[in-house]
Parts: C-alpha cells; structure tokens; sequence
C-alpha cells in the first residue's frame, strides 16, 4: 500500500519541479509586449462570452 502512495509522491515531486523551472524560465526570455498580448487575449476570452450573452438578452 505504500509503494503506490510513494510513487504518486514523487510524480508530484517531479511534475512540481517541472512547473518551478519553467516559471523561473519563462519571463526572462518573454518581452514585455507578448505578456500585454498575452494579457489581453486572456481578457477578451473571459468577457467575451459575457458580452455576447447580454447583447442577445438586450435585443429581446
């Protein structure tokens, strides 16, 4: 019963481990326009749906 619980332990280890280094990577070799894009197509995808539900509610 342990074995199984170690191994996930471990994938979580190694999973974790991976994420801290590409968050570590990724801003120094991103310049600052791509993160304003990046930024703003996140924010069009958020509200996007939300401004096409109130525009179909509006004309009704």
């Amino acid at each position: 019963m342990k074995e199984p619980y170690i191994q996930a332990v471990l994938d979580r280890g190694r999973e974790l481990n991976l994420l801290d280094q590409a968050a570590r990577t990724l801003p120094g070799r991103q310049s600052p326009g791509k993160w304003i894009v990046a930024a703003a197509l996140g924010l069009f995808s958020v509200f996007f749906p939300a401004v096409s539900a109130a525009q179909a509610v509006l004309c009704m």
